[in-house]
């Protein structure tokens, strides 16, 4: 025992005891009902407890157990009737038992309401004065063979006989729960019990009990017991009160109906329909019903109660509240909770039904009445429901202030609220920038325009607008994909009615108007105006313009250039874009294409030009609420991509239709012989009088035009026969204008680079092409019709764009030093290879330049090597104009008299060098030739014209080209003027009509020329049907004659002193104008010469031409040939000449360059290394941006000790990728409950409301602690270990409150900051010790 504060404690613990006598029942009854838990115990021992036997206080009757009785004997009325036949029923302490309801219902219907019957189970813990058991063992589930088992208890001789089963525990398991419950029902009768049952199961007990003499046994025959007595209406009442405490509300009813009382009927059924109601299961239809049929009975309770008891009217009133929660109808649950004075839970479930304006007003009114969390609990959430619904008036009731209001919705970023709010405090430009923040730009918009007064306010209204426009059409076309996203334009537009706009601020309202109304026309034409100035404008034109390409194919020359103009600035404008070094921070080409940063990543705008690429190439990408989340690396490989595919098609695409463009191909026949007899002929047919040097000019622009187009692609990976297709077509073509195949079409000489302003452009590019071209010819393949006419064709041009560099970029080509060519290529006798001699003849510097000229075509010619027509006989024009004027000037030092076509002047005479003479051996080859091309023209299939065989063009284009030939010819013998050669020249020509060839009638003119004479005048005039070709006879005044000289029809003088006046891109004034040449000559116009519709038999009746035209025998025009310097005929074929007199020609690169070459190879594999080993996502990717951030401020920093330097650069940048990890998933979690919130139920409220507050809190602690870490943060330069390993440890605490799956992402980059901080920095004492040594 022991005393403490002066209570005694005893040390010793309690001790149990056993109440061996039963108070309530009499001997009778606990005997048998021991008798039952003896069975219990001595079968089933571990199912009871073992306690000792209990005595009645008293003794008394033994229960009487009727047996016997069937369906034919038995007569309930004996013991439910008295001896009168009166009908009685059970009195207010008596009760039937049955099993279940069922059992019940079957006794109702065959005795009627007699009285109370319950069940087992509703039976339990009651007592009633007598108990009739009724068909117990008949109604159980137990059979009789498993009851005979308790026969086990006794004497064999005393079984009747009976077999008794072998007991098993499990078999048998059912008898022990059936004796349990028979020991139940004997216990509820405190003075008599009655056992009724006639099955076969009862026999086992009923000997059981027979043979220990405890039952009374009533067989049919003997005296029967009244059950039956009458109670008054007081026991009727206490025994249904005693029923309905113990939640027995149907026996209850019956007490309360037989004691006459009316309302205690209404309020056990009350109760007793919420009883059924519970039974129901949960969220139901018909446990609803059930609750609602319930408060309805309480509502009638609470009606009849009495006026003095307004406590009990309460309770009934707070049942209803809680039925109708139970149904889910909480606006009648709050409105009887506040009925009931039950305050706080009226505004709580007013609060759940979303009533808050009930709500509040409960608690203004009964605050003192209610708890206090709960009614603070509920205005907050009151707030939140008033702000969330844009409710701001009632809202702005429940704080002090406004600004109070204005704090509580910013801490919640309840941004519509908050803006709403601020515009209402007259915060104008505060409420448009929260709405510009939250993606909602037309209200921001038009707030901000709607701020009169604020210059800032409109400017910044109105860079929102030209924003929110560019968002809604960014480049492609691709709109906004949000909700009603069709109508966002035109409210954009409609809120510029009435403001003030500059210049480029309407440009671009028009823009987006016009793209709004798909006004093509005025897309094109602020395109043009955008230009180079508004990049990014005048792409977003075009593209939408050039999304359907204009039909140039059947468009006039005029609308072609317009067109290809425009389209050459669009496809430089999206081949700049796609090669942007930076477009992620480019400000102008993120609004384009409608891409942001965050994060060190690209958000790619769903339903955009990029996001549509994105999924069609398969870029790794993670999706968020905003977009697509890429990586730089990635977005640019996929931006340069996107725009390079878009360029390809659309350049492929209007290439196609560029190349049957009528406009760029003039029909040869219809401009030469004036008809064309091609079916369907798909060129342009203009009559050859519309043909001009500004047309000719127009035309090569053209061209460059489309190279340049086409040459935008260049960086784009296109397959190299395609590449190579294209290039040799457009430059095919490209020789085709700039020599075209007849003099009419133009000449060369009419080239005027100035007059085209894409000239140098165009020439640069033309000169990549061709070089790429001819690095790229195989001469082994000398026999197809792909080397020979490519390589003459753009050496050709080479020289003319290119005349500087032509020589050097050729003779650097494989093809030229390759170093064992083809035989095919190779000249007989001296194995010269006859691309030297082609390029000897084309550059044109050389004393055998003209001899390798005529060397080439004969080996061409011999060997019948595929090679363009058009070529050849520009070749041969070259030839007759260099052999006429370097022969001249080599025999009388002076070009007096010669007669040649003005464009062949213009080109030899441009390159004329008298200090170089030129080797003219071999005019009778040359001649001999011209013949000899005549024949293939007919019988040969190696000639090409316009990318098909001559045999496959037809007779007139063939014709074109004998008359071509007839002509040079002419003019060759014309200047030469000996006889020879013009006899040769006229036989040559005759043998055409010797073998009766089909010419057309220009050309048999020439055929049917008789003397030399007749010659010559077909070269002078031309046919009735054809414009003449402007000729010169050049006069030298050194040579002047008293009287002046004639003019020949045809033939215009042109005078000179020096022949270096002769050197000029024109010439000008003729002799009979005028006597002097100035020594700076202007501008020739040349003078327009009629054509001539007579032919000569008529020519002297036309006034002011002579009737006697001169002999042209050289006397008039050119000095007699001497016979004895006759050139060598073609039967010497075995002379020996050399044309590679340049010297070696092979590659040969200075070692600066080889070291350049190297020092580029070494940079590019550095850095296509350092791409390949680059984190490109995720974690690796935040990580390695993190160190190099904290690398590049440690460089900059004071280190006056390593060990904090080595924290720096080690683990603390882990651990700041934890923190920016930590960060990104709350700001993610806040914002989905944000999202939340905005579309939460009120039951939501308040979760939604905890999680924000707790992510906010979280937010404040990772801002804080982000600042403190930054790499310039001032705890850096303090450099104090301590502080550091607090900041942390804190971070550690904010992974820890991460998911799983976040929180083992950051595992080990955590322990590794954890274990070189936390676990490596000492006390603050050793630091310092550290710091000092």
């Amino acid at each position: 025992m022991a005393e403490r504060g002066g209570t005694v404690w005893l040390s010793t613990p309690p001790r149990s005891f056993q109440l061996g006598v039963n108070y309530r029942l009499h001997g009778g009854i606990v005997r048998c009902a021991h008798s039952v838990i003896g069975l219990i115990r001595q079968f089933w021992p571990y199912a009871i407890d073992i306690l000792a036997e209990e005595k009645g206080i008293i003794d008394g009757p033994k229960p009487v157990f009727f047996t016997g009785w069937d369906t034919d004997t038995v007569s309930y009325e004996q013991f439910l009737f008295g001896n009168s036949r009166t009908r009685i029923e059970f009195g207010a302490q008596q009760c039937i038992l049955v099993r279940d309801d069922s059992a019940r219902e079957k006794l109702r219907k065959e005795v009627g309401d007699v009285g109370l019957i319950m069940t087992l189970y509703e039976s339990k813990g009651l007592e009633f004065d007598d108990v009739l058991l009724f068909n117990f063992f008949e109604d159980s589930t137990v059979d009789a063979s498993q009851w005979r088992v308790i026969l086990n208890t006794m004497e064999e001789g005393e079984r009747c006989k009976i077999p008794t089963p072998r007991f098993d525990a499990t078999r048998h398991a059912g008898v022990c729960s059936e004796l349990k419950i028979l020991y139940t029902a004997i216990t509820c009768a405190r003075k008599n019990m009655w056992i009724v049952d006639r099955s076969v199961r009862a026999e086992p007990m009923r000997l059981l009990w027979k043979s220990k003499s405890l039952v009374q046994i009533c067989a049919p025959g003997a005296a029967v017991p009244q059950l039956a007595v009458s109670s008054t209406p007081e026991e009727w009442e206490k025994s249904g009160r005693n029923l309905f405490e113990h939640k027995q509300y149907i026996q209850a009813i019956h007490c309360f109906k037989r004691a006459g009382l009316e309302r205690e009927v209404l309020v056990a059924n009350a109760y007793h329909l919420r009883q059924l109601a519970c039974s129901h299961p949960l969220k139901t239809p018909t446990r609803s019903q059930a609750f609602l049929a319930t408060a309805e009975a309480f509502i009638d309770c609470a009606r009849t109660a009495h006026y003095d008891r307004e406590n009990l009217k309460h309770i009934y009133l707070k049942n209803v509240a809680e039925s109708y929660v139970h149904a889910g109808d909480d606006p009648k649950a709050a409105k009887a909770f506040q009925d009931a004075c039950e305050f706080t839970l009226a505004a709580q479930h007013y609060s759940k039904a979303s009533l808050f304006d009930e709500a509040v007003e409960v608690i203004r009114a009964h605050r003192g009445e209610m708890s206090e969390p709960v009614a603070s609990q509920i205005v907050h959430l009151a707030r939140l429901f008033y702000v969330k619904e844009n409710r701001l008036g009632n809202a702005i009731k429940l704080f002090s202030s406004p600004e109070e209001g204005l704090e509580f919705i910013e801490h919640y970023d309840l941004d519509n609220a908050r803006a709403a709010l601020l515009e209402k405090m007259g915060r104008v430009a505060e409420a448009a920038e929260v709405h510009l923040t939250e993606g909602r730009p037309l209200e921001a918009i038009r707030l901000f325009l709607s701020d009169r007064e604020s210059a800032h306010s409109i400017s910044r209204g109105k860079q929102c607008l030209l924003a929110a426009l560019r968002q809604q059409t960014s480049f492609g076309g691709a709109s906004s994909t949000s909700d009603g996203a069709k109508n966002v334009v035109p409210r954009l537009l409609n809120l510029v009615n009435d403001v003030f706009l500059e210049d480029t601020e309407r440009d671009e309202i028009l823009m987006f108007s016009a793209f709004n109304s798909r006004d093509w026309a005025k897309m094109l034409q602020l395109g043009k105006k955008f230009g180079n100035h508004n990049p990014a404008a005048a792409l977003f034109c075009l593209d939408f313009f050039f999304t359907t390409l204009p039909k140039i194919q059947v468009s006039s020359r005029q609308e072609v250039g317009a067109t290809l103009q425009t389209f050459l600035l669009y496809a430089q404008l999206l081949a700049n874009t796609a090669r942007h070094k930076d477009p992620c921070g480019t400000s102008s080409i993120r609004k384009l294409f409608n891409f942001d940063m965050s994060d060190q990543m690209v958000v790619v705008k769903p339903g955009t030009f990029l996001h549509d690429s994105l999924l069609h190439y398969g870029t790794t990408f993670r999706d968020d609420d905003c977009g697509s989340l890429v990586t730089i690396p990635d977005f640019l490989v996929l931006f340069k991509r996107a725009l390079a595919h878009r360029l390809s098609t659309r350049v492929q695409s209007e290439n196609e239709l560029c190349r049957k463009a009528r406009a760029l191909q003039p029909c040869l026949q219809e401009a030469v012989l004036g008809s064309c007899s091609t079916t369907e002929c798909d060129k342009d047919h203009l009559p050859g009088t519309s043909f001009t040097p500004d047309s000719y000019n127009e035309l090569v622009r053209l061209h460059l035009l489309q190279i340049s187009i086409f040459h935008t692609v260049h960086f784009v990976q296109l397959p190299n026969h395609i590449r190579e297709e294209q290039f040799a077509f457009w430059l095919g073509r490209l020789y085709q204008v700039v020599h075209p195949p007849h003099y009419l079409l133009g000449h060369p000489s009419d080239l005027n680079w100035h007059s085209i302003p894409e000239a140098d452009t165009g020439r640069k590019i033309v000169t990549t092409w061709l070089r790429h071209l001819l690095y790229a010819l195989d001469p082994g393949s000398a026999t197809t019709s792909n080397f020979l006419p490519v390589a003459s064709q753009a050496a050709s041009l080479m020289f003319l764009v290119a005349p500087n560099t032509a020589h050097e970029i050729i003779t650097r080509a494989p093809f030229v030093n390759v170093p064992c060519p083809p035989r095919q290529l190779i000249r007989p006798v001296t194995n010269e290879y006859i691309i030297h001699d082609l390029l000897g003849f084309l550059n044109d510097h050389a004393h055998e330049s003209i001899s390798a000229g005529v060397l080439f075509l004969r080996h061409v010619l011999s060997n019948e090597l595929p090679i363009h027509v058009d070529v050849l006989c520009d070749y041969m024009d070259h030839l007759c104009a260099a052999i006429v004027i370097y022969r001249k000037y080599e025999r009388s030092l002076t070009l007096h008299g010669i007669t040649l076509p003005r464009g062949w002047l213009v080109t030899i005479l441009a390159r004329f060098d008298k200090l170089v003479s030129r080797d003219t051996s071999l005019m009778w080859v040359f001649e001999t030739l011209m013949e000899e091309i005549l024949g293939h023209l007919f019988a040969r299939d190696h000639l090409y014209f316009d990318g098909r065989r001559l045999a496959d063009c037809g007779g007139r284009i063939r014709n074109i080209f004998i008359d071509r030939i007839f002509r040079s010819m002419c003019l060759l013998g014309y200047n030469v003027g000996d006889p020879r050669l013009r006899n040769q020249i006229l036989k040559g020509i005759n043998s055409l009509r010797i073998h009766d060839r089909p010419l057309s009638m220009m050309c048999y003119r020439y055929v049917n020329a008789t003397r030399w004479e007749d010659l010559a005048r077909c070269v002078r005039i031309p046919s009735r049907d054809s414009k003449p070709e402007e000729l010169i006879q050049l006069y030298d005044f050194s040579k002047r004659r008293e009287e002046p000289p004639k003019e020949l029809i045809g033939v215009r003088l042109v005078g000179f002193k020096t022949i270096e006046e002769l050197k000029v891109p024109k010439f000008h004034e003729s002799v009979v104008e005028t006597s002097n040449l100035q020594a700076e000559p202007t501008a020739f116009v040349p003078r327009r010469i009629s054509p001539l519709s007579m032919d000569l038999n008529t020519v002297a009746e036309c006034p002011g031409v002579p009737v006697d035209i001169p002999q042209e025998d050289g006397s008039d025009v050119l000095d007699q040939a001497d016979p004895d310097e006759v050139e060598q005929t073609m039967d010497n074929q075995d002379m020996e000449y050399h044309t590679n007199s340049e010297g070696d020609t092979r590659d040969t690169y200075s070692e600066q360059h080889v070291q350049a070459a190297r020092t580029l190879q070494v940079i590019f594999r550095r850095t296509r290394s350092k791409h390949r080993k680059a984190p490109r996502l995720g974690l690796p990717s935040a990580r390695a941006q993190i160190f190099s951030a904290y690398l590049d401020a440690s460089q900059h920093m004071i280190w006056p000790e390593n060990y904090y330097r080595l924290l720096f650069l080690g683990p603390l940048p882990h651990i700041v990728l934890c923190l920016e990890q930590s960060q990104a998933h709350i700001q993610t979690s806040k914002q989905k409950a944000k999202k939340r919130l905005k579309s939460a139920e009120h039951q939501e409220l308040d979760e939604v409301s905890e999680q924000l507050t707790k992510l906010n809190m979280l937010l404040q602690v990772v801002n804080r602690l982000s600042k403190a870490l930054e790499p310039k943060s001032d705890l850096h330069i303090r450099r104090n270990p301590a502080e550091l390993v607090a900041h942390v440890l804190e971070v550690r605490t904010l992974v820890e409150q991460l998911p799983n799956d976040k929180k083992q992402a950051l595992r080990d980059d955590l322990a590794l900051g954890l274990k070189g901080i936390v676990q490596e920095v000492g006390s603050p004492k050793e630091d310092q010790a550290r710091v000092r040594r």
